[in-house]
């Protein structure tokens, strides 16, 4: 039988659990109440529900935040209190005695092992454990070792904060404070809780033998036979638990009316052991997206389109990467929204400011010996002093008196890790919008907020529900053996919110069939609703409309060649031979001004032996030595080193290139010493220009001598038919600028000599042309180049693609417009 005094009840809508709430506040008189509820979020929505509710001007109940999870925000610390950051890089210090790897490497099993002992500590589980007779040689090895490190923490740990509590130990001792503290004040209600965490359940267990005590616990209960039974996944697992606790049966929690709602489908839909109630209408809309960007569209489409029509939409996301991902979205919508979580400290202005700082090993480092951590980056950080950047420092303080406190002196490795955890601990959250008709939170948050649209997210397994984090540290028979409950239960707590959110009056559910480049499981609450209601709408529509965002209509390529209007730039000579080879390499280079981007991972090649040979003559040239051929080689031989390196096979065929060409080089540099000395000019990369058909042509010659300008060729020279058709136009535009009177040569009624030193593999030579023969290559160049210059002068003018074999014209072929 049920005890008369305590009054626990349920709503027949647990999506409205604050119209429940507000039924039993009704009286009018709230300053003497004491409501308790899951969370701050929690708190705020019951404020904003008694003030609407009261119609103007109201004292408010006190509201307490219970925070019935580890998950939940850390309280403010009392001077005695010792932060999780603090127990983390002390244990990590006791775990690199004990394994020899640094602090750093340390960091991430000793927060998980402190996560393990504030489980414990929240579970009320033994506290005496000793842990190497409770995992003994029985078991694996490395779980022997696990339970080492959970002595050290559990045990060890402790001993060097004597006198300080941690985070879990206030929070559950300040839960339990409030037990026997109420007097005759006004009614005591816990509103939304299941008593799953011990405190909690301690707590609500004396206010439910009150006089004036309420319970209103989540769902409906009512349904479910007396006893907890063995099914640790079923929803109403920790209600269960707590009736059995205070001697109430299910069947005599009395309902609170707030409507309609498909409660009763789920129900049956997630026992064994009930009829489930038919559902006709469909319960929620099932909308399965392709990866996981697409869900985030698809859900920031549907809240977008819903709240632009005035509704509220609640989206609950259970992980914060997912979370980051739909702030994404709804920024590119131009949405307003309220998001629950924040930005990381590391992601800020002034975190990645004392990242890339500390990445400065040498000079930070040796800053922070001298000075500090802290001191050796605030003198930094003038310019940083908004309120986001003022969390960073705080946080960067309280890690700096830290390690002083504990006089912890850090390798460079180990506090650039150590700076980096701490600022992965600091949540930057934004003012909270209280205007916007979107908000965005997880699956803790979520309870006791109701909106006109709720959109259930990541409904794979592993994330929603997801598995517990206590059982990589113990076998499964010693949790069992010390009291911890089995990690399924965070999935029967997961399934009751499953339940709550989707008897809302507009439901969405929303997977993603890939993760990571992996398939995914749809969520167990997807499958069991599945089963027992085929009436779940299709939400393809929403699918197909944000897939429709990125369907842009086919549009025929245009293989036509291009049709710029004309242009009277200036040209270089080198760009002539596209102009002539491949017009499309002219227009892409010369007009588009597009010049490639060399390759990086590209070996030395052709061109850079080149550019070596080319750099080696010139330097040579400038100081006028007089060289033995094995010097020439050696001074080759020492640039073709710096490019490819001694050790280089490549090199023993350079250095074979330098030996067959260092004569002709040699010789090269001896007639321009000789020439010198008879007066005559020995210039290396002459600038030259003239004008042809009304525009100016610029060039660079590799080098001038007198009236002979020479061209230097690591590969084959032009052959003659292409200089006399002029086809390779380079050398003979240069001659003809040297004989053009704007350059003042001596004798500008001379002939020009034209030099080709081909210093070709098996063929190094020089190459010239004079006379007549000159002559009239000069003037085959200037008449190509004019024809070239009348053709595109023009507006329209085409600028075909062809096809060579040429290496050099094919560097804007992956541009090209092919027919």
């Amino acid at each position: 039988m049920m005890k008369k005094s305590i009054k626990i009840f349920c709503a027949s809508n647990p999506a409205k659990l604050a119209d429940a709430l507000w039924t039993i506040l009704s009286d009018g008189d709230f300053s003497n109440d004491v409501i308790f509820l899951p969370s701050r979020r929690a708190v705020r929505t019951i404020e904003r529900m008694i003030v609407a509710q009261a119609g103007g001007a109201v004292i408010l109940p006190k509201l307490v935040a219970l925070g019935e999870a580890s998950d939940e925000l850390e309280d403010e610390l009392e001077s005695n209190a010792v932060s999780n950051l603090e127990r983390a890089i002390v244990l990590s210090k006791m775990l690199s005695a004990a394994n020899g790897h640094g602090v750093g490497a340390n960091l991430p099993p000793a927060k998980d092992l402190i996560r393990m002992i504030d489980y414990l500590e929240n579970e009320n589980a033994n506290a005496n454990i000793n842990w190497a007779e409770l995992v003994d040689e029985k078991y694996a090895g490395h779980f022997q070792e696990k339970a080492r490190f959970l002595d050290l923490a559990q045990n060890a740990l402790p001993l060097v904060f004597i006198g300080r509590e941690t985070i879990a130990q206030r929070r559950n001792k300040d839960i339990r404070s409030w037990i026997g503290s109420f007097g005759a004040q006004g009614k005591i209600i816990v509103c939304g809780s299941t008593g799953s965490v011990p405190a909690t359940a301690d707590l609500m267990e004396h206010i439910a033998t009150l006089s004036n005590g309420y319970i209103i616990l989540p769902g409906d209960i009512r349904h479910k036979a007396y006893g907890i039974g063995h099914n640790v996944c079923d929803p109403y697992y920790s209600e269960l638990k707590f009736l059995e606790r205070v001697g109430v049966a299910p069947k005599d929690v009395q309902l609170i009316d707030v409507g309609e709602s498909t409660v009763g489908f789920f129900n049956g839909a997630f026992s064994n052991d009930m009829p489930y109630a038919i559902c006709h209408m469909p319960c929620a809309t099932r909308i399965e997206a392709l990866r996981e960007a697409e869900e985030a569209e698809v859900v920031a489409e549907i809240a977008t389109s819903k709240s632009s029509t005035g509704k509220s939409v609640l989206i609950v996301s259970p992980d914060i990467s997912a979370a980051q991902r739909l702030c994404e979205a709804l920024d590119r919508r131009c949405a307003r929204y309220d998001f629950s979580g924040g930005a990381k400290g590391g992601t800020t202005a002034a975190g990645r400011f004392i990242l890339n700082l500390s990445d400065d090993n040498v000079g930070f480092y040796a800053d922070y010996k001298k000075s500090g951590l802290f001191n050796s980056i605030v003198k930094m950080m003038e310019k940083f002093t908004d309120e986001e950047s003022i969390t960073v420092i705080e946080a960067i303080k309280a890690l700096s008196d830290i390690l002083i406190a504990n006089g912890l002196e850090l390798s460079a490795a180990d506090l650039r890790a150590c700076i980096a955890d701490c600022l992965a601990g600091v949540s930057i959250r934004p003012p909270r919008d209280e205007g916007a008709l979107i908000s965005i939170v997880g699956t803790i948050e979520s309870r006791m907020q109701t909106a006109d649209v709720v959109i259930l997210t990541g409904l794979n397994e592993g994330m929603f529900p997801a598995l517990g984090y206590e059982n990589p540290w113990l076998p499964r028979r010693t949790a069992d053996q010390i009291g911890l409950p089995p990690p399924e239960r965070k999935v029967s707590l997961m399934a009751l919110d499953f339940i709550n959110l989707s008897c809302g009056p507009e439901t969405y559910w929303t997977r993603s069939r890939m993760s990571g480049g992996g398939e995914t499981t749809e969520s167990r609450f997807l499958s069991r609703v599945a089963v027992r209601n085929k009436n779940i709408a299709d939400g393809g529509e929403w699918l197909a409309k944000v897939r429709a965002q990125d369907d842009v209509p086919y549009n025929p390529l245009d293989a036509s060649p291009p049709r710029p209007p004309a242009t009277n730039k200036d040209v270089y000579v080198t760009e002539l031979e596209l102009l002539i080879h491949n017009p499309y390499a002219f227009y892409a280079r010369h007009v588009l001004r597009l010049k490639p981007k060399d390759d990086p991972d590209r070996e030395p090649d052709a061109r850079d032996f080149g550019i070596l040979v080319h750099q080696v003559i010139e330097r040579l040239a400038v100081s006028s030595e007089r060289l033995a051929v094995d010097r020439v080689i050696e001074m080759l031989d020492s640039g073709a080193k710096d490019i490819l390196g001694s050790d280089s096979v490549l090199f023993h065929f350079w250095h074979k290139r330098f030996v067959e060409i260092a004569p002709a080089v040699q010789a090269l540099l001896d007639e321009g010493i000789r020439n010198k000395e008879k007066g005559i000019r020995f210039e290396i990369e002459t600038p030259l220009a003239c004008v042809i058909a009304g525009r100016r042509v610029k060039a660079r010659a590799d080098m001038v001598m007198g009236d002979t300008v020479l061209d230097i060729k690591t590969g084959a020279a032009p052959s003659r038919k292409q200089l006399e058709e002029g086809n390779m136009p380079q050398l003979p535009l240069e001659a003809h600028m040297l004989r053009n009177k704007e350059q003042g040569i001596r004798n500008k009624t001379a002939d020009v000599v034209m030099k080709f030193l081909q210093l070709k593999n098996r063929d190094v030579r020089m190459i010239e042309y004079s006379g007549a023969e000159a002559a009239a290559m000069i003037n085959a160049a200037v008449q190509k180049t004019a024809e070239l210059f009348g053709r595109y002068s023009k507006d329209g003018e085409e600028y075909e693609y062809r096809a060579t074999s040429d290496k050099k014209y094919k560097e804007y072929d992956d541009l090209a417009r092919k027919p």
